[in-house]
């Protein structure tokens, strides 16, 4: 892997990381109102 690949798939990584972070805190806030 070159070295402008791998910050790419980090962050990309890091991104769907917090996407399903936020889909659990949405679903959590669903369920308390």
């Amino acid at each position: 892997m070159n070295q402008l690949g791998l910050p790419i798939s980090l962050n990309a990584s890091m991104l769907l990381e917090s996407f399903v972070a936020n889909k659990e805190l949405l679903r959590l806030i669903n369920q308390l109102f």
